[in-house]
This record gives C-alpha cells, sequence and structure tokens, in this order.
C-alpha cells in the first residue's frame, strides 16, 4: 500500500487531510494514472499505519515498522486502537445538486405536467402558486 499521506508526530495531535487515494509525486512514477479522486457519497476504508524514529547506540536509523497485520486490524476503540483500520468512512455529499428545466405544460385543466433532470440521484419536489396579482385568493402566493 503506497498511499504516501503523511504528517510527523511530535506529541501533538496530528491531522492528515487526504484529497484523492493516492499522493503520487508526479517526478517520482511515469504511471499514467496519477490522480485517483475520492467520490463523494462513497464509502472507504482507512488503513493507518506509523514508522518510528528509533536510533541505534551508533546514532543510526533503526525504524520500527508496524506489521501488515496490525494494518490490517479494526481499530476497535479510539482509545486503544488494536489495529490501524478504520472501516467504512463516508465522503460526505457537498454539492447540492444541478435541476435542469426539460418542459412544463398543462395537460388538463387540473394538471400541471413538469419534466426535470438532476444532475444526480435526488428528489425533485413542487409546489405551485399563483401570481401575487391574481385576485382569485389570499393564499398560495408567489410571494409567501
Amino acid at each position: 500500500m503506497t498511499a504516501n499521506w503523511s504528517a510527523a508526530y511530535d506529541a501533538t495531535p496530528v491531522i492528515i487531510v487526504m484529497d484523492n487515494l493516492e499522493n503520487v509525486d508526479p517526478d517520482l512514477t511515469v504511471r499514467d494514472d496519477e490522480i485517483a479522486p475520492l467520490y463523494q457519497e462513497s464509502q472507504y476504508d482507512v488503513y493507518c499505519w506509523a514508522v518510528d524514529d528509533a536510533k541505534d547506540s551508533n546514532g543510526l536509523d533503526r525504524p520500527n515498522y508496524m506489521t501488515p497485520s496490525y494494518i490490517a486490524t479494526d481499530i476497535a476503540s479510539a482509545t486503544s486502537p488494536q489495529g490501524g483500520k478504520t472501516e467504512g468512512v463516508w465522503v460526505a455529499d457537498q454539492t447540492p445538486p444541478a435541476m435542469l428545466f426539460i418542459a412544463a405544460e398543462a395537460i388538463a385543466e387540473d394538471t400541471i405536467h413538469l419534466t426535470l433532470q438532476l444532475n444526480e440521484p435526488g428528489t425533485l419536489w413542487c409546489s405551485a402558486g399563483l401570481p401575487d396579482a391574481s385576485p382569485s385568493t389570499t393564499f398560495c402566493k408567489l410571494s409567501e
């Protein structure tokens, strides 16, 4: 697993912001799929692991790595993690749908037929109202 999302820990909480599946450095790869976006309304499993900054008695790096079995194990508890896997993280839908008006037609004396389209799955809601200048009622005016 090569995500390249990281942050150095120095006894204060660390925040890592992930905005695509991999943080690929184009200078270090010849792949043509350098950006793999995260999709809204999608669920992802997140795997985290650590390598410490241990040194041996000669001052040389002696890093300790978390094992693959630890990384694949569910965290289970935020205060006492049993592993590095957080299952089912949802990416929220932050954008409202765009509505496209196709047509409006009175198909009977008491029925209006609307054809509308959205750019993503959703529910359309419509309401009819009389123009403000209409003398036929004081309710359901457009300005209300």
